[in-house]
């Protein structure tokens, strides 16, 4: 014989009833990061330059002319959070261009920390509308095996100083004022060849180095007497630089117990044009990309890196180096970085589109979370509005 449960207990309106019960369950669960923000987007990451499987990889979220954010994010932006597909988990991130609204429209640049995947787009939430909110965002950014980040932005300069925000406490000097500049990332400085450049600390960040990545953002709008230099550091032992001479040709030198001296044809570099250089070098090859593509590559005998704790490291110098001269930058640099360790190609291609080109990214139509100052708790995907994606416009 079958025994039947009260109705009521069933019924929405009863105050024992088991839908009560449940609604106030979940009225009772803590909210979610997402959840107290009453307004987010969808962004899908294209997985059309990702060749393999990238962890940790700082995607660049630029919002531009937002009415959206513009309207309903708070006017400092500090309640603006990122979250994985999931819609839950917290993603870290740094302000590379501060929020501003101007006529209503948001304008903004991030550096989010997520995994990218090869076989499907990768989808991240922007969360925001939450007036008790407080920032979320990240001084530093870690990401494996960088030991340098100079991103050059607004938000990581004080005074002279530049802020490495790779966590490994190698601030910058900006040294004989450098003009800022607008940069391909946010901002950038102009260096005019003769007295400025970037000074680190030492010991130099490239001492005792074997196997090291170097990436940067380079305008070039000439040479100075000498030659033209991106980087360098020492002056006598240890001595690693990168120079171009007057018809723009390249030349890499890494001091160790044996030596790599190398010079490759112009037309490599272009001029009056941002070009993103990433330079690997291991004790047996070097190699050169330029805007995601190798263009040079060589094989040469190398060792570490001599360690000296007099030496530094400078953006915009040479240090002292072709014949004992020292040659400075005539151009712009942005978004400067270091790895002791080789980028795979994979990663370097990324680098380049997801670091820049906004048409990688594709942004879904504002949503009601359902948060706020006062919020309505949903658990995550209760509604297929928060996990099918979006097929708003790409950013110009």
């Amino acid at each position: 014989m079958k025994r039947l449960l009260p109705s009521s207990l069933f019924s929405p309106g009863a105050p024992g009833s088991l839908c009560a019960r449940l609604l106030l369950l979940i009225l009772l669960l803590p909210a979610t990061g997402w959840a107290n923000r009453a307004y987010y987007k969808l962004i899908t990451c294209s997985d059309a330059h990702v060749g393999s499987d990238l962890s940790g990889f700082p995607v660049c979220v630029d919002i531009v002319n937002d009415t959206d954010l513009g309207s309903h994010a708070k006017s400092d932006g500090s309640d603006v959070a990122f979250f994985d597909t999931d819609g839950t988990t917290a993603l870290s991130f740094r302000v590379v261009k501060a929020f501003a609204v101007t006529s209503g429209q948001a304008n903004a640049t991030y550096e989010v920390k997520c995994n990218l995947t090869h076989s499907s787009n990768k989808v991240i939430r922007i969360a925001y509308g939450d007036a008790g909110a407080s920032a979320s965002d990240s001084a530093t950014l870690s990401i494996a095996n960088q030991i340098g980040h100079w991103s050059l932005d607004v938000p990581t300069i004080s005074g002279t100083t530049a802020k490495d925000t790779s966590g490994s406490s190698k601030d910058g000097t900006l040294v004989a004022t450098p003009s800022a500049v607008t940069g391909k990332i946010g901002q950038a400085y102009q260096f005019n060849g003769t007295s400025q450049y970037v000074d680190t600390a030492t010991p130099g960040v490239l001492d005792g180095l074997t196997n090291l990545s170097i990436c940067f953002w380079m305008y070039r709008t000439g040479s100075d007497a000498n030659y033209s230099a991106a980087w360098g550091q020492g002056s006598g032992s240890g001595l690693c630089f990168m120079e171009l001479d007057h018809g723009g040709n390249v030349r890499l030198y890494f001091e160790g117990s044996s030596t790599q001296d190398w010079s490759f044809a112009n037309s490599v570099l272009d001029l009056n044009a941002w070009d993103r250089i990433v330079i690997i070098r291991t004790t047996s090859t070097l190699d050169v990309y330029k805007n995601g593509s190798s263009v040079a590559s060589t094989s040469q005998a190398g060792a570490a890196i001599h360690s000296a704790v007099s030496t530094f490291f400078r953006m915009g110098e040479n240090g002292t180096g072709s014949a004992g001269v020292t040659s400075r930058l005539v151009g712009n640099l942005d978004d400067f970085c270091i790895f002791n360790a080789t980028l795979s190609t994979d990663w370097i291609t990324a680098d380049y589109y997801y670091g820049v080109d906004r048409t990688q990214l594709s942004f879904g139509s504002e949503q009601s979370s359902g948060g706020g100052a006062s919020p309505i708790l949903r658990p995550p995907n209760v509604s297929a509005n928060l996990t099918s994606g979006f097929s708003g416009e790409a950013q110009p």
